[in-house]
């Protein structure tokens, strides 16, 4: 296969060199490339007439990526599964995407959840493949529909069944392609990443494109602030790959020294507020970019400028149009829905097919998410259309009175969104934590009416402990509407 081709030519350019480092876990090209033939050669002798998908069930480690590989060596297609799923999540995976079995590391077998559903174990030294028995699996399999597919990610989704997104190779070959042509990743590349490996963020910066060119990929399992400085200090990476929250996590870190190595820091998953990043860039010498994507379409924008208000410009070989409510393309400053043309985009969901070709217009996956471009061609979003509250018929934008909101020194994080009263009218509700108890609701709404036309100030503002979020800092709606 192309992909593996790829890395077999890193291989022989660089046979010595490290491709992956965990601890003081090293692997090098030559290991890396015979580690994955090896084990991906057994499974497909092992299970050769087995037709169910396989997922991938290990944390940030080597194994994870050796596991992928093996399995693309092996013609399997390859789930990539959050390790903290449990017994309920992983039982959807069975009824629902078909999964028939699991990779996960050997001493990690006793402790996996569905232990009691095991039928046979196959283990290939650190790692061991699952797979289950026959009546715990799917008779309706759909293997026209996983034609040409090699690997399957999950959306971020914090309620229900994740949508599970079918990628062909050259799907996943241009998202590597579009990442390594933007950054100019290259041999002499250290690759760290904190993201989780079954993340967008790290399915596009951290698994193939670093393979590609020669580079090294680093990984650890401990990500507390401090640990994850002391790597970089120590380990020195030229490139930083993290969700926002453990960027913001880092700011709150004392005497700390600046990066000297590090010259890109990358975050996705939701935009930081400019107060963070200019408080990362104090410390540590290096601005956070940007990265900008939908898990549909992988990463698309890129914001390596001092705009912290953007999120930059298309990487290469991406395609971005502003579209108004008919469809038609925006002129630059106008605000719109984001549409985004890149070959990276998944084929479609498995498990709702038709459902991701219902989001194209002309091969443009439509985003949900407003924006405007610039007249220099940087993105700015701004916002959901779907969370845009109507207030007695004006439209109100959530994120624009977060961010006024913010620029209050005791509001330490904010959500804002519409919420219905007795009378069934729409208000706004502003959901914020503060540093200090003594802030009161009159100096939140006074501080809005100073800086906010009438109709957009708070109506409900509500002081929560904490706003819940996911692992990528995106705020658990549901939850949240729940606190307040």
């Amino acid at each position: 296969m192309e992909i593996l081709e790829y890395i077999y030519k890193s291989a022989e350019k660089f046979p010595d060199k490290k491709a992956l480092m965990y601890k003081d876990y090293k692997l090098s090209y030559k290991q890396f490339v015979n580690e994955f033939n090896s084990i991906g050669e057994k499974i497909e002798q092992d299970i050769s007439d087995f037709s169910y998908p396989i997922g991938i069930y290990i944390k940030n480690h080597p194994d994870f990526i050796i596991s992928y590989y093996a399995l693309i060596k092996a013609k399997k297609v390859a789930h990539l599964v959050d390790h903290k799923w449990r017994e309920n999540e992983l039982d959807n995976l069975i009824k629902h995407v078909h999964l028939g079995g699991f990779i996960v590391r050997t001493e990690e077998i006793d402790d996996f959840p569905l232990v009691e559903k095991i039928k046979h174990i196959y283990k290939y030294g650190n790692i061991s493949l699952i797979i289950l028995q026959q009546k715990y699996l799917s008779n309706e399999i759909a293997t026209e529909r996983l034609k040409n597919i090699i690997s399957c990610r999950y959306s971020s989704g914090t309620t229900g069944i994740p949508k599970c997104m079918m990628y062909e190779e050259r799907n996943v070959i241009a998202a590597s392609t579009n990442w390594l042509e933007s950054v100019n990743l290259n041999s002499n590349d250290i690759v760290y990443c904190a993201a989780y490996l079954t993340h967008g963020l790290a399915f596009n910066t951290s698994i193939l494109a670093p393979l590609r060119v020669g580079a090294t990929i680093l990984l650890h399992d401990n990500i507390t602030p401090r640990k994850v400085v002391e790597i970089i200090l120590d380990k020195k990476p030229t490139i930083f790959v993290a969700f926002p929250v453990l960027y913001d996590l880092m700011t709150r870190i004392k005497n700390v020294n600046q990066f000297k190595n590090v010259r890109m820091c990358v975050s996705s998953g939701t935009i930081l507020h400019e107060s963070i990043k200019r408080k990362f860039n104090r410390l540590f010498g290096i601005n956070i970019s940007d990265l900008y994507g939908v898990a549909e379409t992988g990463l698309s924008i890129l914001n390596q400028t001092d705009d912290y208000n953007s999120v930059g410009y298309p990487l290469h070989n991406v395609k971005v149009k502003i579209l108004g409510k008919d469809g038609e393309e925006l002129q630059k400053g106008e605000v719109g829905e984001v549409a985004l043309y890149t070959e990276s985009r998944a084929k479609g969901y498995y498990n709702l097919p038709g459902e991701l070709e219902k989001r194209l217009s002309q091969s443009y996956y439509l985003t949900g998410d407003l924006g405007e471009m610039g007249l220099d061609g940087k993105v700015y979003i701004k916002g959901r259309k779907s969370d845009v509250v109507d207030v007695a018929g004006k439209k109100v934008d959530p994120v624009e009175v977060e961010d006024v909101l913010r620029k209050h020194p005791e509001i330490y994080d904010v959500s804002v969104f519409g919420k219905k009263n007795l009378e069934k009218r729409t208000e706004i509700l502003a959901a914020v934590v503060v540093a200090n108890d003594y802030l009161k609701r009159e100096t939140v709404v006074k501080f809005c009416e100073e800086r906010l036309v009438s109709y957009k100030i708070p109506q409900i503002v509500k002081f929560v402990s904490a706003i819940p979020r996911n692992n990528n800092g995106k705020v658990l709606k549901n939850e949240l509407q729940n606190l307040v």
